[in-house]
C-alpha cells in the first residue's frame, strides 16, 4: 500500500518539476572541433563541467565537428575536448549568463599524447554566431557592488543600451511600447498583465537585489523560445555553491538634520518625519555536495515617513451652503450693488425662494466633518489673507508609510550528468 501512495506523489513531483524547468531562461554553449588542417572530427568527445558544482554534461562532435550544450542555466563553466591522438583542450571560465548562448571559438587540436592539456581562459563574453539576437547582460557583480538605495534591480535597467527612461516617462527599450517588453524570473512572466503600461517599472512581486543573480536584456531579434514580447528581460533567482557563503545587511536614513521646508516653517508645520530601515540576510550552501544545493535570502523594509501636502478647504461660510463671491457688472450694476462688491447668497435659501427645500445631505456632512476646519494658508483656493471666499489652503504633514517583507528559497538537484530539476 505504501508504495501504491508513494509512486503517484513522485510522479507528480516529477511532471511538476519537469515543467518549472523548462521554463528557466536557459542558456546554450556550442562549438567546433577540427583538425590541424581544419578539418572536421568527428566523434570527439566533449565534457562540460559547471565550476563550483561539479555537475557533468557529456556529448560528441557531429560529422560536421560541431557540438551543443542546451538548456543551461547560468553559471560559470568549464569544457573538456578529448580526441585518441590529440592533446586535450580545456577552456576555463565560461560565463554563461541568463537566455543567452555562447560560442566558442573553432577548436584546432594539436597532435600529441592525451596526456598533454592546452589550458585556454575562455574569457566572460563571446561572439554569438548562430543567431542574430542582441543581448547585455547585468552582472552580479553589478547587481551587489554598484550604489541602490531601494535595491530594485530594475534601476540597472536603464544603464542597458536602447532602453530609455526619464523622471517623467515611463522606461522603453528600443522605442518600443512597454506592454510590448516581457518580464521574467526564472522563465515565469511576473509582470501585471492587465495593466501593461508601466510594465518595465513596477513588478507586482517587487524583486530586490537578494532575489536577483543577474539579468539579460535582449533588445532586438528575440528567439522564439523566449515567449512573448518583442524585447525580454530575463531575471534568474541566486542559486547555492559547494562552500556556505551567507550576507548580512543593514540600512538606515532619518532626517535628524535636515532642515524643515520654506513654506512648512512660513504656516507653521513641523518637520515631516523619515525613519528608514532596510535590511537582511542571504546565502547558501551544499545540502549534499554537488548534488544538492540551497539559496535562501530575507530582507524587512520599514519606512515611516511623512511629506506635505497642501489641499483645498471649505471656508466655514461655504460649508454652511454660503456662496462668496465678487459682483462683476458688464453694464450697470443692480440698485445697491456696485461693480466689485463682495457678496454672499446662500444657495439654500434661494432654493427654498423657489419651491425647492433642500439641506445638506447627511453623507456629505459625514464627510465634511471629518475635513479639518483650519485654514493655514492661502497658496491654494480662491481666498486670499484679506478676503475669504468660498475654498483656501490646508497644509499638514501626511503620512507615507511602509512596511514589506520579502523572503523565499532555492533548491538545485542534480542527481547525475543527465538531469537536473530546480526549485
Amino acid at each position: 500500500m505504501r508504495k501504491q501512495r508513494v509512486f503517484p506523489i513522485v510522479l507528480m513531483l516529477l511532471l511538476v518539476s519537469t515543467g518549472v524547468w523548462a521554463q528557466v531562461p536557459t542558456g546554450a554553449i556550442v562549438g567546433t572541433v577540427l583538425d590541424p588542417n581544419g578539418l572536421a572530427i568527428h566523434q570527439a568527445e566533449v565534457t562540460l563541467v559547471r565550476q563550483g558544482t561539479a555537475a557533468e554534461y557529456k556529448t560528441t562532435t557531429s560529422e560536421t565537428g560541431a557540438f551543443r550544450f542546451s538548456s543551461l542555466p547560468a553559471g560559470i563553466y568549464r569544457v573538456r575536448i578529448t580526441f585518441t591522438g590529440f592533446k586535450v583542450y580545456e577552456f576555463s571560465d565560461i560565463k554563461l549568463d541568463a537566455g543567452t548562448e555562447y560560442t566558442l571559438p573553432p577548436v584546432r587540436l594539436e597532435l600529441g599524447d592525451v596526456t598533454e592539456t592546452v589550458t585556454v581562459e575562455a574569457g566572460a563574453t563571446g561572439v554569438r554566431t548562430t543567431d542574430a539576437q542582441l543581448t547585455d547582460t547585468v552582472e552580479a557583480q553589478q547587481i551587489k557592488y554598484l550604489p541602490l538605495g531601494n535595491r530594485n534591480p530594475l534601476t540597472l535597467l536603464g544603464l542597458q543600451a536602447t532602453v530609455n527612461q526619464n523622471a517623467r516617462t515611463v522606461t522603453v527599450i528600443a522605442g518600443q511600447r512597454p506592454s510590448l517588453s516581457n518580464v521574467t524570473m526564472d522563465g515565469v512572466n511576473v509582470q501585471d498583465n492587465f495593466i501593461r503600461a508601466n510594465s518595465l517599472n513596477f513588478l507586482p512581486n517587487l524583486p530586490l537585489l537578494s532575489q536577483v543573480a543577474e539579468f539579460t536584456v535582449t533588445t532586438s531579434n528575440q528567439s522564439l523560445a523566449q515567449g512573448f514580447g518583442a524585447s525580454q528581460v530575463s531575471m534568474v533567482t541566486p542559486s547555492g555553491g559547494n562552500d556556505w557563503q551567507f550576507e548580512g545587511f543593514w540600512f538606515h536614513r532619518n532626517n535628524a538634520l535636515a532642515a524643515n521646508s520654506w513654506f512648512n516653517n512660513a504656516t507653521g508645520i513641523e518637520k515631516p518625519n523619515l525613519i528608514f530601515n532596510q535590511g537582511g540576510v542571504n546565502g547558501g550552501g551544499p545540502i549534499l555536495t554537488n548534488k544538492l544545493l540551497f539559496y535562501g535570502y530575507y530582507e524587512l523594509f520599514r519606512q515611516r515617513q511623512q511629506s506635505a501636502q497642501n489641499h483645498v478647504v471649505l471656508t466655514q461660510p461655504a460649508r454652511q451652503g454660503i456662496f462668496t463671491y465678487t459682483a462683476t457688472c458688464t453694464t450697470s450694476c443692480p440698485p445697491g450693488i456696485t461693480n466689485g462688491q463682495v457678496l454672499q447668497q446662500n444657495i439654500f435659501d434661494a432654493l427654498a425662494a423657489r419651491g425647492i427645500n433642500l439641506g445638506i445631505d447627511p453623507f456629505i456632512a459625514d464627510i465634511l466633518a471629518m475635513v479639518p476646519t483650519e485654514i493655514n494658508n492661502f497658496r491654494t483656493g480662491d481666498s486670499t489673507a484679506s478676503q475669504l471666499f468660498n475654498t483656501a489652503g490646508f497644509e499638514f504633514n501626511k503620512r507615507a508609510n511602509r512596511t514589506r517583507d520579502n523572503y523565499g528559497f532555492r533548491v538545485d538537484y542534480i542527481p547525475n550528468t543527465k538531469h537536473a530539476i530546480y526549485g
